[in-house]
């Protein structure tokens, strides 16, 4: 079986003939021998990164594949890291850097939803296929979606499926950068008010409710 190296390798190359052309007319482009996808729009980053797990232990598989798609909203996640002062979040570059952050799959409806566990090269073409088809499907129009701050507001207010998977900080910036930092205490509020949670949030609260009474 192929080692991390030879696997990354093998992956950037069935990218090139599986799915580049298809991400380019989405948006999408790839350096040559990346596994990360990314398209610019005017204030935000769409992301589809094929992460994997080579020869995972819990399978006899090759490879285990994971992408994972994300958004990265810069002035977003500025609002987020002043929120988020003082809290273990704080230290965790990675999590600050996307605004919305999830497998691949979790954008799939369940019933259509595939584990992909692969070792031929066909299987890796074969997966490759599908998941550029759901991505097509589902998940970019998703991501396209919640590219917009208004449209995270929307899916939180209405306590949608997204809902799931939306970081309640990426909420509270949202409702921040819109003009609307009364609702962002409430969201805070509704989220750490009762809690322990609320002393390790103490500056965020602080950050949003001097811009409230600034208004």
């Amino acid at each position: 079986m192929r080692r991390s190296p030879e696997i990354k390798k093998f992956l950037s190359l069935c990218l090139s003939e599986v799915m580049d052309e298809k991400m380019k007319q989405l948006g999408f482009v790839r350096r040559k021998t990346s596994l990360e996808y990314h398209r610019q729009l005017p204030d935000v980053v769409l992301t589809l990164s094929m992460h994997f797990d080579a020869r995972p232990h819990w399978d006899s598989a090759e490879t285990f594949l994971k992408p994972q798609v994300g958004i990265e909203h810069p002035k977003i996640n500025e609002l987020r890291a002043r929120i988020e002062v003082g809290t273990i979040n704080e230290h965790r570059d990675e999590y600050l850097r996307g605004t919305f952050v999830t497998s691949l799959r979790d954008l799939v409806p369940f019933e259509e939803a595939v584990d992909w566990y692969v070792t031929t090269d066909e299987d890796y073409r074969k997966a490759l296929v599908w998941y550029l088809s759901k991505f097509e499907q589902h998940v970019n129009p998703a991501l396209e979606r919640l590219s917009r701050p208004e449209e995270i507001i929307e899916q939180y207010e209405k306590r949608t499926w997204f809902k799931g998977y939306l970081d309640t900080n990426t909420v509270v910036a949202s409702y921040i950068y819109l003009g609307m930092p009364e609702k962002a205490l409430q969201a805070m509020e509704r989220r750490f008010g009762n809690s322990e949670e609320r002393k390790l949030y103490a500056a965020g609260f602080e950050f949003v409710a001097n811009i409230a009474k600034a208004r």
